[in-house]
Order: C-alpha cells, then sequence, then structure tokens
C-alpha cells in the first residue's frame, strides 16, 4: 500500500513539473483594444444567424428606459436630462430625473435631434413638429422661439445666450442653418445642404456639412469679419445612401476635436490636423450612438450603447444603456438610472 501511494505520488510530482514548463514556455498574446473584455457587458460578441425560415424576433424593455441621449445639469449636477426612445405614436419623450430621490419627471416630447442644455440650465431642442422650443431643467418656464413648422437641431453657441438651427426648405428659400438670440430675434442665416452643425464652445466658430457631388465635407466657419472657412476633413457621399455619415455632430470642451456617430462607431476629428481615429468601435451586439460634451465633466464623454442579446433560439432583446465614456483611462460606466 505504502509503495503504491509513493509511485503515485512520483507521477503527480512528474505530470506537474510537465505541465508547469509546458505552461510557462507558451507565450501569452496580448491584443490591445478599445473593446473592455468578456467579463464586460460591453464586450463584442458575435450575433449568430437568425433561425430560419423568419429570423430573429425583437423585443424590447420598457420604452420609457429605453434611453437614447442623456445630460447632467451643469446648474445643478443632481439632475439628469435623458430622452427615451419613443411610445407606439413615435415620439422620443425627454425627461428630468433628480439623482438623491430617484424621481423622473417629465418635460417634453422632442424630435430625432438631440437636446442642449446650457450652463444656466436651460434645455433647447426641436419638437415633432418642428419647432424649436426651449424650457428650464426643472420643467419651467417653456417657450416657444420658432413657429413655422420647418426647424430642426438647436444648439447653443459659445455665450449660452444664442442659438443655431437648421431650417428646412421652403417656396423658393434654401436650406439654411440661422442665428437666434434666446429670446427668438434672427442674427444671422447662411445656406446649408443639411443639419448636423455644430457650435464651438469658445468662440463664434461653427462647424457645418457641405456637400459636394460625391463628397461630403466638415467645414469651419468664422461669422466674424473677414468671415473665412477652411475644410477639415472629406469623404466620399452618396445622396441617396442611408448610412450615417457625421451623425450627432459635436466637439469637445477644449474645441480641439470633432466627435459624430457613424454607421462604425463614435468617430474622433483632430479640427486643425484632420486626423481621424475611432473612439468606440460598433459590432455585432454593441452599437454606440449620440456622443454629448459637458463643462461639468470635460475628461468625459456622454453615449448611448445599444446593447442586443439573443436570449433564447429565436429571440433577441435590444436594450439602450447611459455610458459615460472616460476619455483618459478608456473606461466605460453605465449611469443607473433606473433600478
Amino acid at each position: 500500500m505504502s509503495g503504491t501511494r509513493i509511485l503515485f505520488c512520483t507521477i503527480f510530482i512528474l505530470a506537474l513539473g510537465i505541465s508547469c514548463k509546458k505552461e510557462k514556455n507558451t507565450p501569452v498574446e496580448v491584443v490591445p483594444s478599445a473593446i473592455p473584455d468578456d467579463t464586460s457587458q460591453f464586450a463584442c460578441r458575435i450575433i449568430p444567424a437568425g433561425p430560419l425560415p423568419f429570423g430573429w424576433r425583437d423585443s424590447t424593455t420598457d420604452e420609457n428606459k429605453n434611453i437614447n441621449t442623456f445630460m447632467f445639469n451643469p446648474a445643478n449636477t443632481d439632475v439628469l436630462i435623458y430622452v427615451v426612445n419613443g411610445d407606439m405614436f413615435g415620439y422620443n419623450k425627454m425627461f428630468s430625473y433628480h439623482i438623491p430621490s430617484r424621481t423622473a419627471t417629465y418635460l417634453a416630447s422632442v424630435s430625432d435631434f438631440v437636446p442642449q442644455i446650457n450652463k444656466r440650465g436651460w434645455i433647447i431642442y426641436s419638437s415633432n413638429d418642428n419647432d424649436i422650443y426651449q424650457i428650464k431643467a426643472n420643467g419651467d418656464s417653456i417657450r416657444q422661439l420658432t413657429f413655422l413648422k420647418r426647424f430642426q437641431d438647436p444648439t447653443w453657441d459659445y455665450t449660452d445666450t444664442c442659438f443655431y438651427f437648421y431650417e428646412m426648405p421652403y417656396n423658393n428659400v434654401k436650406p439654411r442653418l440661422s442665428k437666434f438670440t434666446n429670446h427668438g430675434f434672427p442674427l444671422l442665416n447662411f445656406d446649408v445642404e443639411m443639419p448636423n452643425a455644430c457650435a464651438l464652445r469658445k468662440s463664434n466658430k461653427f462647424i457645418y456639412l457641405r456637400t459636394n457631388i460625391n463628397n461630403i465635407s466638415l467645414v469651419l466657419r468664422d461669422n466674424l469679419p473677414p468671415i473665412n472657412e477652411k475644410v477639415i476633413l472629406t469623404t466620399a457621399y452618396s445622396p441617396i445612401s442611408t448610412i450615417p455619415y457625421f451623425d450627432n455632430l459635436c466637439v469637445d470642451q477644449n474645441d480641439e476635436n470633432a466627435y459624430w456617430s457613424s454607421a462604425s462607431g463614435i468617430i474622433k476629428c483632430n479640427i486643425s490636423s484632420g486626423k481621424v481615429d475611432t473612439v468606440l468601435k460598433n459590432c455585432d451586439n454593441t452599437k454606440y450612438d449620440n456622443p454629448v460634451f459637458q463643462s461639468s465633466k470635460p475628461n468625459s464623454m456622454m453615449v448611448t450603447c445599444h446593447v442586443i442579446k439573443n436570449i433564447n433560439a429565436f429571440q433577441l432583446l435590444h436594450t439602450y444603456k447611459p455610458v459615460e465614456y472616460n476619455l483618459l483611462t478608456k473606461e466605460k460606466t453605465e449611469i443607473k438610472i433606473f433600478p
């Protein structure tokens, strides 16, 4: 019996030595990536092929929990503003959420363009019937600023007292970008082809989109005399394509980089050099949208993360999570609004 035990221990020690030696000599491949590892809820995973013959059946959570954009109130950081994807009638809904008390207050129905909030806590947004409104973050003092039902995509300028917005074409008037005071008085207008312009945060300059046959460009314009323009970036463009090119265009707090949503993810372009990088890359189950920058969190970008998960052999579950992305550490943190 004793001899058997000695033989067993000898074999075990030899096997352990061989195993350790093998592990020590096998190189471990480290692949740098901005995507978290498999333990993260934001890790990329493959969505398998849909079941035959009709493919996946899509499902989602409560429509009032599917967040497509959010921002903190700079005038009161205990308050967060968020917009949910919409109800059965297609209306996006904007809420004010008081973090300490965990209470939400309905503010307004809004269009697909991201609202903006200034340092004094005034939110500016476009409605579903294409007019511009402003409202306080607590729901007080709503004010309609346009009345002709052809205005979209408002954005505060660097003073936080005036705003740019897109005017759709009508009769013989071309589409254009206009600037008003926060009381609705016009200051300027300028012909553009499409919305998604954004104002810089430290100057009177703004970035707009310009198309030319098969190209689309990001153009930096200074409206102060002498008026001048600079093309930041030009890429191929197809007017009939449904692929977003420069969706939800915005700039960081230092006016160094422009950011936007695309079919690939969240893209960054240095305004001075034109260098382009992918900040957050989309994949099968994880898609990022609606970048937002705020003075109260200068090193962070607020984004929405659309996560897709197959919950059984026939069904996909779609959820939309508000995420704070730290530009320095590359960490993603879900902002918990709902229990």
